[in-house]
């Protein structure tokens, strides 16, 4: 079932899919280009950081997450060339942090999470905006905890080079 909130006269669709809600990325990136929302969706995915951001997501919730594809990803964010749209980031990687249709009257969807990290790269004050201080902090404790996760898992992946033994 689909809902509607406005944030700073914007009009953003969500939906829950599995007791968690999916927020429009196509609605808020027409904040910024009208006529083109899905060309602001594509340069936010080929930044280097939002990748990492969205593999490090992908490895915390998603079982099936093809680490081998996000690797090769994140190498290529380097290169001038380098595109990416949700549905190669979807079809490559098996990713359920975002949906997404393409075509005429096509839309992207993310997780809560992903969604508000999009939000805040279209613009800062956007993601205060339509929360009460309450969902505010819990939503910021909750992307605080997730970066604490993510993080235990890098460092008990990686050796010390001086050392030689695991950190962690």
């Amino acid at each position: 079932m689909k809902r509607n909130i406005t944030v700073q006269g914007t009009e953003i669709v969500f939906f829950e899919k599995n007791n968690q809600d999916y927020i429009c990325l196509t609605d808020i990136a027409k904040r910024k280009n009208p006529e083109s929302p899905a060309d602001i969706v594509k340069n936010w995915m080929r930044s280097h950081n939002t990748l990492v951001f969205l593999g490090t997501w992908e490895s915390l919730y998603n079982p099936n997450f093809k680490l081998v594809e996000f690797d090769q990803f994140v190498a290529e964010t380097w290169s001038n060339s380098f595109l990416m749209s949700p549905q190669k980031w979807i079809e490559a990687t098996d990713a359920i942090g975002i949906v997404s249709k393409s075509g005429r009257g096509g839309w992207t969807f993310a997780h809560k999470h992903i969604a508000f990290e999009f939000a805040s790269w279209i613009s800062v004050d956007f993601i205060g905006q339509g929360l009460g201080r309450s969902e505010r902090y819990a939503w910021l404790s909750e992307i605080a905890k997730m970066q604490l996760v993510s993080l235990k898992k890098i460092l008990a992946k990686h050796t010390h080079p001086l050392l030689g033994t695991r950190v962690g």
